[in-house]
């Protein structure tokens, strides 16, 4: 199927990234210059406590619940965040007095209910599915009524459709999550939904990297028995086909010999991997490395499957590749730190035996790993420019920029 995402925001490209990984042709459609350049880009990136707010009011709780469901997001969906706390500083007696105005708030409602909230998750995490805490505020006290419902330990979890995976295997997904806050030696695990919850996003990964892209978890259904003291879970899985990595050719001559490909590429065909789009990331990044070990620094690699094509499960892979010029190792321009202590031309003399060498991205690593290594530098950042040199009319030369 061909599909139009119209916007390069967040939502558009999380959009067009899931149809690709279930195997659709996408065209993503933007109106300015790059990617995220709209509301996308107006995020202050700050998780917001709302002590600012009126007392009571909705928005004070609704900032409150907000937050507590974005910390919530980010933990389950592996976001990198950081909850470091605020430091409210006042510049002048005005502000002071503000300061002060929102210390005298003390037990507001969205603290109360910030607390009731977690009291429950806590709960929950425990195996108690129908905690209900309630609370009330009595001048400076916060009264808490706390009923717990029946604790519920994880039953057996059943897979329908599955057709590839030993059970067992599927399992450690589903509860992986749940084990990590336990001893491994526990055998008894309680039952928590939204850890089964995030074990179908990982459950749905795994099946993607093992070569099924249009894989579907359709429905996860919870059956508790009171008598047991257990809840069992289904876990209904639409498969769809399973792909492995076809031939992998050239679209054109890529300027340098195809053997120098062959470890890459006999890696993912000899015997077939399963396909997935983070290998064929994967290939596109190694494709491109190998070019610029042969001083193609500018090379373009772009990697196209066609599902259409595919005998036997097997995609073809055609490989677009644009060398362009061969580049040089240019001039050192050093910027160094006006406390230095090293020697003037000191970094120019380590970096003259480059130049004039064909780039290689190995050979820079190399001299850079040594000079770190040595232990007279806090801070050794190496940046690679790309410059034309009029000299050199068949080749250019790139300096590197030494901060």
């Amino acid at each position: 199927m061909q599909i139009l995402v119209i916007g390069a925001g967040v939502v558009g490209l999380a959009v067009a990234r899931q149809a690709a990984l279930a195997g659709h042709d996408v065209i993503v459609a933007e109106a300015t210059s790059g990617i995220g350049n709209g509301v996308s880009s107006r995020n202050s990136e700050v998780i917001h406590g709302g002590m600012y707010y009126p007392t009571g009011s909705l928005r004070a709780l609704h900032c409150t619940r907000g937050r507590r469901m974005l910390y919530e997001f980010c933990a389950s969906h592996g976001v990198p965040h950081r909850k470091c706390g605020k430091l409210i500083v006042a510049t002048n007696a005005a502000e002071a007095s503000k300061i002060a105005a929102i210390q005298q708030q003390g037990l507001s409602q969205p603290l109360a209910d910030d607390t009731a909230y977690y009291i429950g998750v806590f709960y929950r995490r425990h195996g108690y599915p129908s905690v209900d805490v309630k609370y009330r505020i009595q001048g400076e006290i916060l009264e808490l009524d706390i009923s717990e419902g029946l604790y519920y330990k994880l039953g057996e979890i059943y897979f329908e459709g599955n057709k590839t995976f030993q059970p067992s295997a599927l399992n450690e997904y589903m509860v992986g999550t749940t084990r990590a806050r336990f001893s491994q030696f526990q055998h008894e695990l309680p039952f928590v939904e939204a850890d089964l919850i995030t074990g179908t996003s990982l459950l749905q990964s795994f099946y993607v990297s093992q070569g099924f892209p249009q894989v579907q978890i359709v429905k996860l259904s919870t059956i508790p028995d009171a008598k047991r003291g257990a809840v069992d879970a289904v876990v209904t899985i639409k498969e769809g086909p399973r792909y492995y990595f076809g031939p992998i050719t050239f679209s054109r001559n890529p300027g340098i010999p195809k053997e120098n490909f062959a470890p890459k590429i006999s890696a993912l065909t000899n015997p077939p991997k399963p396909y997935s789009a983070a290998e064929l990331q994967n290939l596109q990044r190694d494709l491109t490395f190998l070019f610029k070990k042969e001083g193609y620094y500018e090379a373009s690699v772009s990697v196209t499957p066609d599902f259409k094509k595919a005998q036997g499960g097997a995609v073809p892979i055609t490989v677009d590749a644009i060398p362009g010029s061969i580049y040089h190792f240019g001039a050192l321009v050093e910027h160094q730190d006006p406390r230095a202590r090293l020697r003037p031309k000191f970094l120019t003399a380590r970096f003259s035996g480059l130049r004039g060498q064909v780039y290689d991205p190995d050979k820079l690593t190399d001299l850079y790993t040594k000079l770190y290594l040595t232990g007279l530098f806090d801070a050794l950042d190496v940046q690679e420019v790309a410059e034309p040199d009029q000299r050199w009319p068949a080749e250019r030369r790139g300096p590197a920029w030494l901060r």
